[in-house]
């Protein structure tokens, strides 16, 4: 438990000052964030496609079963 104690305190003691520096990795995000936005559109075309879809399934269970 001493262990955990000197620790905690020596983190207190000395707080990390400098901020991590940005890697050139960050800047490539940027342009698979472009693409995936294609790839949202397509989600969103399945999602409509399959909403549709439900929909007629359920009107026609309900439609054969009120006949």
């Amino acid at each position: 438990m001493n262990s955990m104690q000197d620790a905690l305190t020596e983190a207190l003691e000395h707080p990390i000052t400098e901020l991590p520096k940005r890697s050139r990795t960050a800047r490539r995000t940027g342009k698979a964030r472009q693409a995936g936005s294609n790839q949202a559109s397509e989600y969103l075309f399945w999602g409509v496609l399959g909403s549709i879809a439900g929909s007629l399934l359920i009107y026609g269970a309900y439609r054969w079963r009120n006949t």
